[in-house]
């Protein structure tokens, strides 16, 4: 949680989290799900963001053959959602890459009324463009903090529809180390993730939590973890149990200073 207008929670979780819900859901109430956040790179460590940067990966069945369009809620910095320390001096980067290291899109937003707090189109996507990954085609948005110290906060999806958003069947939104806002101190944030099937511990890492409470819950049990200070890490070990392999489960973030 950072020390500035809003509070703000960095969680590493060492498996690939479940961000998305439903576009129909998405379109709804995009300002009401914890949003990703991105710091430009002069912001302060007790901000919340340790490297400045999202890493979204965008998975779609392999059968998947139709145009597929990257769609981002309110991308630009300032306005509603972001926060700005006086003169706005950030800019969010946003890439997608398929196949290989050379972007198959960038987009840059500064300060952007037409944008702000509104869904917006980065671009269209071939799904032949992707990288193969067993029986998923996967695209990874990258999004970053440029220039000051000013704060991104965005939510993505992916869509069959250019202008409206309507998600193909199967879509996955996974992200393994997740920078999100925290709302308010009387808001609980759940970050939801499937357990590996073969898991028999995870550790689960946050960073910046404000000494706030931070939990583990399956649909067994719930499970304390220790929460960071200001502006460092905390760790935590959660031994699973049989059931809980191949399963849905969540951290939980709440309270805080």
């Amino acid at each position: 949680m950072g020390h500035g207008k809003g509070s703000w929670f960095l969680s590493s979780v060492l498996i690939a989290l479940l961000l998305s819900v439903s576009a129909g859901e998405a379109q709804e109430s995009a300002a009401e799900r914890p949003l990703s956040v991105v710091y430009g790179p002069k912001a302060l460590a007790q901000e919340g963001d340790d490297d400045h940067r999202e890493e979204i990966l965008l998975s779609v069945p392999t059968g998947t053959s139709d145009k597929l369009y990257v769609r981002v809620f309110d991308p630009d910095l300032g306005g509603d959602h972001d926060l700005v320390y006086g003169k706005p001096d950030t800019e969010a980067r946003f890439m997608v890459y398929g196949r290989g290291d050379a972007p198959l899109m960038t987009r840059r937003f500064g300060a952007d009324p037409a944008t702000d707090g509104k869904w917006t189109t980065l671009g269209e996507l071939d799904p032949a463009d992707a990288d193969v990954v067993g029986d998923r085609r996967v695209f990874r948005l990258v999004a970053d903090g440029i220039g000051g110290d000013d704060a991104n906060l965005f939510t993505v999806t992916v869509s069959l529809r250019d202008h409206r958003n309507l998600e193909p069947a199967g879509l996955e939104l996974l992200d393994e180390r997740p920078t999100v806002r925290m709302p308010d101190k009387r808001s609980l944030a759940e970050l939801r993730f499937r357990v590996p099937a073969e898991a028999r511990s995870l550790t689960i890492r946050n960073f910046d939590a404000a000494n706030g409470e931070v939990t583990f819950v399956s649909a067994f049990r719930s499970q304390g973890l220790a929460a960071s200070g200001q502006g460092d890490w905390k760790g935590s070990t959660v031994q699973i149990d049989p059931e809980e392999r191949g399963a849905v489960a969540a951290v939980l973030f709440a309270g805080g200073d």
